[in-house]
């Protein structure tokens, strides 16, 4: 169990805000660019009118995996504008924790459940995670590179049934070994992020009996992984949950109480404060991070889709 935070230098000020994805009221998939407070027009064709979508975006912004109104999944490929093949990734009814990584590795659970599996678009197949064909991870979520797995788990057959809850675990699928990384096991510990490389492994937990969840961010570039310092982040009268981190881990999204009107922040590590979100979009707790993506211009005119309607410049109003 981890009982002290170690302090770690901030992020760099003045880092590039990121591009924050979500579902319009029209349910159209939309992309907003924090730092030009900008829509990216047209948004990616991606068909998320219909209850039960659900979706993941590469940091880099280049693939988005999502799945259609039959829960079968695609993968969108912004450098072509077109969808990768993904030949028997239909193993789960219901797939759930929908992620993928910056070379087109796709994480995802069966409806938040585990077994938590890993397939490789490249090869058209599932990876050797090293975790096991009945293993009991879910809530995937894949770093940058793809190299590590984050997951939370509390299956009995998995871990340690007299801990309380799930434990956040991240998976090197190189080594095909589980990094070994600390968790409480007094507190229930859930909804893991990863930056680009994996360095950077957050979740949520309640810090104490009858308290607030608050967002935990560790460093495992150092051994023993080390809490970073997030003052001015965690209110210590409301939830915050389902964090989000941007591949440099500047930036980091979050619900900011759950149990009453819940409202999607941006924390700035590097001014240590949130950012001002317009008021009129719809954030949400699945709402994810990227990189402004440019696919390479061919000669003539490319595809990709009837383009969305527009909308109308973001307002200054903030929704902290």
């Amino acid at each position: 169990m981890l009982s002290a935070l170690f302090l770690l230098a901030p992020a760099t000020a003045l880092a590039r805000k990121p591009v924050i994805s979500y579902v319009d009221e029209n349910g159209v998939f939309r992309l907003f660019d924090a730092e030009g407070a900008a829509e990216i027009d047209p948004p990616p064709a991606v068909p998320a009118n219909f209850l039960g979508f659900r979706y993941g975006i590469s940091l880099n912004g280049r693939y988005i995996v999502f799945n259609d109104a039959q829960k079968k999944l695609h993968l969108l490929d912004r450098a072509t504008s077109t969808q990768v093949p993904l030949p028997g990734i239909d193993v789960y009814t219901n797939p759930g924790g929908l992620t993928v990584s910056n070379t087109g590795r796709i994480g995802f659970d069966d409806n938040s459940n585990g077994p938590a599996v890993v397939y490789d678009s490249a090869t058209g197949q599932f990876l050797d995670t090293g975790l096991g064909a009945a293993n009991g991870h879910r809530q995937t979520r894949l770093s940058g590179d793809g190299l590590f797995l984050g997951t939370t788990c509390n299956d009995s057959n998995w871990i340690d049934d007299l801990e309380i809850g799930a434990d956040p675990y991240a998976q090197n699928l190189g080594t095909k070994l589980d990094t070994g990384f600390p968790n409480d096991a007094l507190f229930d510990e859930e909804h893991p992020c990863i930056d680009a490389d994996g360095s950077l492994f957050g979740f949520d937990k309640r810090p104490g009996v009858a308290l607030p969840y608050d967002i935990y961010v560790f460093d495992r570039s150092v051994s023993p992984p080390q809490a970073v310092s997030l003052p001015g982040m965690n209110d210590p009268l409301k939830d915050e949950t389902n964090c989000v981190l941007d591949a440099a881990g500047d930036y980091i999204g979050l619900i900011y109480d759950r149990s009453g009107t819940a409202t999607f922040r941006v924390f700035d590590r590097g001014a240590a404060g949130f950012l001002a979100l317009p008021a009129d979009r719809e954030f949400d707790s699945r709402s994810l991070f990227s990189a402004p993506y440019t696919p390479p211009q061919p000669s003539g005119v490319g595809g990709g889709g009837a383009a969305a309607p527009p909308r109308p410049p973001a307002t200054a109003l903030s929704r902290s």
